[in-house]
């Protein structure tokens, strides 16, 4: 009957008793929570959802702009160049003069416009453009009801 019963026991070369002894002794202990006690008879609370422990000054993105603002704000910027290249035509910002004289027809029309959008005039006579600066009128044509157009 001894054979069987030594059959049965089986021999191992770890002693996991001495290992987690061990284990036990190489870590650490466990960071208390972090509370806070509000009243004398020890009303604990959580600091961190309490708002009082500074959690947001401590992430990896504090103070830098979200990727979707700053995407926004290219895309704002490169259509509003693209609107203004189309407006000044690119070769024709750098030949406008800083400072220039306007003639007496040119002022008058600004005039015409400015008077009438701000009187409330109706929208076939307000053409609603914006002017940009450098905008000339010296040349015009004709379209097909005798009425004048300035071009560029």
């Amino acid at each position: 009957m001894a054979d069987p019963l030594e059959k049965l026991t089986v021999v191992r070369e770890k002693n996991f008793v001495k290992q987690n002894i061990l284990c036990v002794k190489r870590s650490y202990p466990a960071e208390p929570k972090r509370r806070f006690v509000d009243t004398r008879y020890g009303d604990m609370h959580d600091l961190k959802s309490s708002g009082l422990y500074p959690v947001y000054i401590h992430k990896k993105n504090y103070g830098r702009v979200p990727r979707f603002i700053a995407i926004n704000a290219k895309r704002r910027m490169e259509t509003e160049m693209i609107v203004q290249r189309d407006v000044l035509k690119g070769d024709e910002i750098s030949k406008l003069s800083a400072c220039r004289y306007i003639d007496k027809k040119e002022r008058k029309m600004l005039l015409d416009v400015g008077y009438e959008a701000k009187m409330g005039g109706s929208n076939e006579t307000i053409p609603r453009i914006a002017i940009p600066y450098g905008y000339t009128t010296e040349s015009t044509e004709e379209n097909g009801d005798g009425a004048r157009i300035a071009t560029t």
